[in-house]
């Protein structure tokens, strides 16, 4: 309610982590500390950055050129201390 009359900017989710993924329904690219990059859809999340797994579907390696690669498998669990950092695309962005 408060948020609606613009009185703060803080919202009901535990953190900035989890509140990103719950806003935005979209594709991410995983950017992995060991330099690769893992897209696909994020089904589950973890609730922080240092803890827990991601699930996502139709998982893709991207090449150095951008480009998807096959996988293999429909779902991957990844864990969050894999990830330094993740990219939300729209899907209108991937397909163009």
């Amino acid at each position: 309610m408060l948020r609606k009359r613009n009185l703060t900017r803080k919202n009901s989710h535990p953190n900035e982590w989890y509140s990103a993924f719950e806003r935005h329904d979209r594709l991410v690219t995983l950017h992995l500390s060991d330099e690769r990059r893992l897209f696909g859809w994020p089904l589950e999340w973890p609730s922080g950055p240092t803890e827990g797994q991601f699930i996502v579907l139709n998982p893709r390696w991207l090449g150095d050129d951008g480009l998807a690669l096959p996988f293999g498998a429909e779902l991957l669990v990844i864990d969050s201390s894999k990830v330094q950092w993740v990219e939300f695309s729209f899907v209108e962005e991937v397909l163009s």
